[in-house]
């Protein structure tokens, strides 16, 4: 468990405290890594006083004074959403979103908005720099991406600067940049966590859900949104022929000591030749142009910052409703088959990217096309299931690389569980030296 969360359940660190440290470090560290959007000063203390002074039944919330960020999609009532936009920049809504509620229920401190893509990331921008505040840095290495769009929440939990921040996912955005980063990352199942209050990428894919520094932090963080539910044990793992297919050699490395580690029987598993990600690609492109049509119609150059983005939204528009009628065809046949597949295995495993993170400034076609054992990322988006990726070791350049865990519905606390034991404990460590170096470099970088 978080030392922080520890300290704040002992009493031994008070929540202003707490929340001070963390509104301080995201002014300094996180804006140099460009994962911070707002801060939320005064709600975030005027919070933190509340829970210092316990109110009745203050005890049994199990987050009590834990500060948190969430991803620049996830409303919070006061504070700017932008959505990653130029053109929202000054946009304040008046509801918090469903999870920030919860969180919140559950005693927990929203303390900042944190950087996401443009739309995050749903028009496929051919650089990481199309996000509000800049490309989002890596803490393990300042010239390389935090990942999707989700790399804000990233960011600021690899940096130690939060014990646990909330993301969204439509294809990969919870699990690519924590593995880049060296944290847990929790995919929930479809609808197991409410998205009341998110903006909507593509509804019939999106989730949302938490980015942590330990499987300890992610599963009560879960539990806070969808509840404790049973521990499915996890036995038996499947793991694809060919997955080592395209994947850097010390990931392959790390990826089967971590396997190792875990102590699960290993069964091999023949993935089918069918195109997940050019359907759930497809999907998205519909179900965006369904939920912002008039934006992407309307809006001028100006309200974007990556400059391709607009003409995107216009291709977007191009292709119509019907973008995605064939590839919805898979859907069933992807279900059925994890079904089967589920009948024999506990879980599904592979390396969640097959390098480490790519440099800010790289094109993201030449680092983000899916190696063979990704189908499975993909095919897990379409079918709604959950997926875990925890630190697994690093690649050939020395930043980390994950493992993720896929599994059947409703079984988060079951791979959390499993992940857990193939965690490789000491990546971690070598990020927080990193960040610290910022704190040096203000005439380096702003």
């Amino acid at each position: 468990m978080s030392e922080v969360v520890a300290a704040l359940r002992a009493r031994e660190l008070s929540a202003t405290e707490a929340v001070t440290r963390a509104l301080q470090r995201l002014d300094v560290e996180g804006r140099r890594l460009n994962a911070v959007v707002s801060l939320l000063q005064d709600r975030a203390l005027e919070r933190a006083r509340r829970a210092d002074a316990r109110p009745e039944g203050a005890e049994r919330l199990p987050l009590l004074g834990v500060p948190f960020g969430a991803k620049d999609i996830i409303a919070v009532a006061g504070a700017p959403t932008t959505w990653g936009l130029p053109g929202y920049a000054d946009r304040v809504l008046d509801q918090d979103a469903a999870v920030v509620t919860a969180l919140e229920r559950a005693g927990a401190i929203c303390v900042a908005k944190l950087a996401t893509d443009e739309l995050a990331g749903a028009l496929a921008a051919e650089t990481t720099d199309q996000s509000l505040t800049g490309p989002c840095r890596n803490p393990f290495d300042l010239e390389m991406t935090a990942g999707s769009s989700s790399g804000g929440p990233a960011a600021a939990v690899a940096a130690g600067i939060l014990p646990f921040a909330i993301g969204t996912e439509t294809i990969g955005s919870i699990l690519e940049p924590a593995s880049y980063c060296g944290i847990t990352g929790l995919r929930p199942s479809h609808r197991a966590v409410p998205t009341a209050g998110v903006m909507p990428v593509a509804p019939s894919l999106d989730r949302v859900g938490p980015l942590a520094e330990s499987t300890a932090v992610a599963d009560r963080v879960f539990g806070c949104l969808a509840g404790a539910g049973p521990v499915a044990p996890v036995a038996r793992i499947g793991v694809p022929a060919d997955w080592a297919a395209e994947v850097d050699p010390a990931v392959a490395a790390a990826f089967r000591a971590a396997l190792a580690s875990g102590g699960a029987e290993l069964v091999e598993v023949v993935l089918p030749p069918w195109p997940t990600a050019e359907a759930a690609w497809l999907v998205l492109v519909e179900e965006t142009v369904q939920a912002h049509r008039v934006l992407l119609r309307d809006a001028v150059p100006s309200f974007f910052r990556e400059r391709d983005n607009r003409a995107h939204g216009a291709a977007y528009l191009a292709l119509g409703d019907g973008a995605a009628r064939d590839a919805r065809k898979l859907v069933p046949l992807v279900v059925g088959w994890f079904a089967a597949c589920f009948a024999d295995v506990d879980a599904l495993a592979y390396p969640t990217t097959p390098t480490g993170a790519p440099p800010v400034d790289a094109v993201q076609a030449a680092w983000i096309a899916p190696h063979r054992a990704s189908w499975l990322r993909s095919a897990g988006a379409l079918a709604g299931l959950p997926g875990v990726t925890v630190p697994a070791g690093v690649d050939g350049r020395g930043l980390p690389c994950g493992l993720c865990l896929v599994g059947p519905h409703g079984h988060e606390r079951g791979l959390l569980a499993a992940a857990d034991a193939m965690h490789a404990g000491t990546v971690p460590t070598r990020n927080r030296a990193v960040t610290s170096r910022i704190l040096d470099d203000e005439g380096r970088r702003a």
